[in-house]
């Protein structure tokens, strides 16, 4: 038998059953023996009594509770449960009339009468094992259903993830070789470290975006690398001020999370309509959370309904990040678009998960 076999052996429920029913006898042997001082004797008393209330016990936990209190039917359940016990009692009454008194008493002859109060008396003594059984069996389903919901919210969240990351992919996609194409139009000189950098670029958004987290590092170098094209594409026209403040060497993000905020700055606010181009990045990194804060100019002539429900509705990239946002920090964040006028200025917050600062 191999080490896999034996394993799961070992975690067959069997061993639970058996090791409840032994910690049984054992317990009202040596309980019951220390007042007779019999031990062997109220051993074999207690084999007696164990097949009765084992099949009120199993009765009790794959019948009663399934059929009946699962489905709410109180009143049926709790009727049955009483009768079961009291037959359960009849029964061992029974077994030590016919049985373990002809067998083991040293008066074979004692009369013991067949109804009496005693019947109530013995519930008491053996019905707290099924309580004790039927808890585990509430608690164990519990738990299994609690695992079950866990893993399929796990598994929708996993699934919702890959839906907005698969969104991603083609929305860069299609801007970088955009920008490659207006780039191409003016004959560049820069043109090879134009396409390396357009294919770091895409290596990033195609490759990284498959990891739960990468180093805060990377997503600041490929936001770097963003920033040198559009300055490539619009020269002195554009004014871009970009500042990291504080230790990102050891710091871990979802990827992607910050770039669709830095792409829809310039989208919005370096478009042909805006005489002033102006985009300021801040990034900043301290003991609690990571804080990054983007401000870009926008046309005041366009007016304040039309420049939100670009980024609202038509702004891929926010949308996503808003999503992706609630899924993964849903009360560990902060996130806003505020129009100021003459400027747009979005915030986002995130708190640190742990003292590894992984966000």
């Amino acid at each position: 038998m191999n080490r896999l076999s034996f394993s799961r052996l070992l975690s067959h429920p069997f061993w639970g059953h058996l090791a409840f029913w032994v910690l049984y006898l054992i317990t009202n042997t040596f309980s019951q023996g220390y007042y007779s001082g019999n031990y062997f004797q109220q051993f074999l008393y207690f084999l007696h009594y164990m097949p009765a209330i084992m099949a009120l016990t199993y009765f009790t936990t794959h019948f009663l509770i399934p059929r009946f209190l699962y489905t709410k039917r109180y009143k049926l359940f709790f009727f049955l449960t009483i009768l079961s016990a009291i037959l359960t009692s009849f029964i061992q009454r029974l077994n030590i009339i016919y049985i373990v008194i002809p067998s083991y008493s040293q008066n074979p002859d004692f009369e013991f009468p067949l109804f009496s109060y005693d019947i109530f008396v013995r519930i008491s003594l053996f019905y707290p094992y099924v309580i004790f059984a039927s808890a585990i069996t509430i608690l164990a389903k519990w738990y299994k259903s609690e695992k079950t919901d866990q893993q399929l919210r796990e598994e929708k969240l996993q699934t919702e993830l890959k839906f907005l990351k698969a969104q991603i992919n083609p929305h860069f996609l299609f801007n970088t070789l955009n920008s490659l194409y207006v780039l191409a139009k003016k004959n560049e000189p820069r043109t090879p470290e134009i396409v390396l950098k357009l294919a770091n670029l895409l290596r990033f958004i195609v490759y990284e975006c498959n990891y739960d987290k990468i180093p805060l590092t990377k997503e600041i170098k490929i936001i770097e690398d963003y920033i040198d094209l559009e300055k490539l594409r619009f020269g002195d026209e554009l004014e871009i001020d970009f500042t990291v403040v504080g230790n990102t060497e050891n710091v871990k993000i979802t990827p992607v999370l910050l770039l669709p905020l830095v792409e829809n700055a310039f989208k919005h606010g370096v478009s042909k309509s805006v005489s002033t181009k102006k985009i300021k990045i801040e990034l900043i990194n301290d003991d609690t959370s990571l804080k990054f804060h983007i401000v870009n100019s926008k046309d005041t002539d366009i007016g304040n309904e039309k420049e939100i429900n670009l980024l609202d509705v038509e702004g891929v990239g926010v949308q996503n990040i808003q999503k992706r946002l609630a899924l993964l920090y849903k009360n560990e964040h902060f996130f806003s678009l505020e129009d100021k006028g003459n400027s747009f200025e979005a915030k986002l917050i995130i708190e640190h998960k742990r003292q590894d600062h992984e966000i």
